[in-house]
């Protein structure tokens, strides 16, 4: 199962300011894009209960929340993207709910098992190298590495919890922690500039590691301009909605079950050998 390209530390970006008091005091939720996003208690007469929130309400969409009064659909978030947009929740109408029992049932059934591994499921292909850190160490990932998160908010903080795969079969590997989005998008940016400062020192940049500064720079994608394989599937997983951050440590990718192998063509004729030597040389060559 090949994928596809589609287009931190565990503290979580600045807090979000707003001129009213945020409601989700009122109510803790659990879930993620996989099982869906739901509310597990409410406070006692608290406004989302006067709201009609309680044990079991599937959390469906926020709205007039984004710049423009867009809106966030909560059934598309992870763990940690859901449980940040909630903080800006001020007006009680504004967020979309239904009852849906049968599915907090099943999550609920999940959440005691042992098996769980996490509310989240999304791949994603590493574009930069990143050694352990943290007590636990975090997990070691080189640029290009596919990843399958299962859990944003491990541990209820803004940490993913993830398996290292075969980009083949999508077999886990290697389970452990990693930086999320936005603070992998800062140890990116801090790469960049070392990788700039040593480009204009020869002695630092014959010092520096290749391993550790490889980096793989990836256009920013409109997700609503993406199609083909997988396109269908729209995964909420950054804290920052902006398409005009470049720097994008983390790309979603998806799992493609191919039945044939599917034959390569070089044209001309006449060049065919050296493309194919060049191909087969390791990476690093």
């Amino acid at each position: 199962k090949p994928p596809s390209s589609s287009s931190t530390s565990s503290s979580p970006p600045t807090s979000p300011k707003h001129s009213r008091s945020s409601l989700a005091d009122d109510i803790t939720i659990v879930g993620g894009n996989r099982t869906g996003i739901f509310v597990s208690h409410v406070k006692a007469g608290s406004v989302a209960e006067h709201c009609g929130l309680k044990e079991g309400s599937e959390l469906l969409e926020l709205e007039r929340i984004l710049f423009g009064g867009g809106s966030v659909s909560l059934n598309q978030c992870t763990a940690e993207v859901a449980h940040f947009t909630l903080q800006w929740w001020t007006e009680p109408s504004s967020l979309k709910h239904q009852s849906n029992p049968e599915a907090y049932s099943k999550l609920c059934s999940e959440l005691s098992s042992r098996a769980f591994s996490g509310p989240d499921s999304f791949y994603a292909r590493v574009n930069l190298n990143m050694e352990p850190h943290g007590d636990p160490p975090s997990l070691a990932v080189s640029c290009d590495n596919i990843v399958h998160v299962t859990d944003t908010r491990h541990n209820g903080k803004y940490h993913w919890h993830c398996s290292l795969v075969d980009p083949l079969t999508a077999k886990h590997l290697q389970t452990g922690t990693m930086p999320n989005y936005n603070r992998a998008q800062q140890l990116l940016l801090v790469r960049l500039q070392k990788m700039s400062l040593a480009q204009k020192d020869f002695k630092r940049r014959m010092f520096l590691k290749k391993p550790s500064s490889r980096i793989r720079l990836v256009k920013a994608v409109d997700p609503s301009c993406r199609g083909g394989v997988g396109s269908s599937q729209h995964v909420l997983y950054t804290l920052n909605k902006r398409n005009e951050d470049h720097l994008i440590p983390y790309s979603l990718v998806q799992p493609v079950q191919v039945q044939t192998k599917r034959p390569v063509i070089f044209s001309p004729s006449l060049l065919s050998r050296g493309l194919i030597e060049r191909l087969l040389q390791p990476a690093e060559s």
